[in-house]
């Protein structure tokens, strides 16, 4: 088998959940809101997606973002966060969504990503899973979803730090900034399980969506 080979190969992560991983969260988010609370949410969900959807953010167009998907997927967690606003209040709203959008971005980072099993299966896994996510982030700038450097790629260390996300930019147009900067930290439950699978250590000093200049992909051999 060749990276080339793996799941998602060359195709863009558009942060939009597969059917299954929507059924998931909307089972944890069900449980975490309570039964008198979901036919609420349930009601104003669809309109505040509606509502999201016509509003036209400039950071999809400064970007030049088509995906439909990528686009939807954003205007979808906007809907999500505030619908619990308005049925829950926002300190109870962000407490419920503290404890859903990461695991919700673990679960999809998880579906799109090949498993730890799957870059062990290579001679050189971790030269395998640096092949994987280098190409991942190109796919993510081609598309106009971030913009990207990569400071080391060494035997023991690979640094990858973005200077621009689009997460990161709708959100504080969207004057939403904690909606991505709480989903963000799914991105330290998978990658950190991933890392730490192959004998890395992932690290993250920083990232845009928490209002730093910079947001860091880092792994690093123990």
């Amino acid at each position: 088998m060749q990276v080339c080979d793996l799941k998602n190969y060359g195709k863009l992560f558009a942060g939009k959940p597969s059917a299954m991983v929507e059924m998931k969260v909307g089972t944890m988010l069900m449980g975490e809101l309570g039964a008198t609370k979901v036919p609420k949410f349930l009601a104003k969900m669809p309109l505040n997606t509606r509502r999201w959807k016509r509003k036209k953010f400039k950071a999809f167009k400064e970007r030049d973002i088509e995906n439909r998907e990528f686009i939807d997927g954003i205007y979808d967690s906007l809907a999500m966060f505030d619908t619990m606003v308005g049925v829950l209040g926002r300190e109870k709203a962000l407490e419920v969504y503290s404890k859903v959008a990461p695991k919700a971005t673990e679960m999809m980072l998880e579906d799109h990503i090949p498993s730890a099993e799957d870059f062990l299966s290579f001679p050189d896994p971790v030269k395998a899973l640096k092949d994987y996510v280098l190409d991942f982030f190109q796919l993510n700038q081609d598309g106009g979803v971030m913009r990207y450097d990569v400071v080391t790629n060494t035997d023991s260390d690979l640094c990858v730090v973005l200077s621009d996300c689009a997460y990161s930019a709708v959100a504080m147009e969207a004057g939403c900034p904690e909606v991505f900067s709480i989903a963000s930290r799914g991105d330290d439950l998978f990658f950190g399980r991933l890392a730490d699978s192959l004998g890395w250590e992932w690290i993250r000093e920083s990232t845009l969506c928490r209002g730093q200049d910079r947001c860091e992909y880092r792994f690093r051999r123990r």
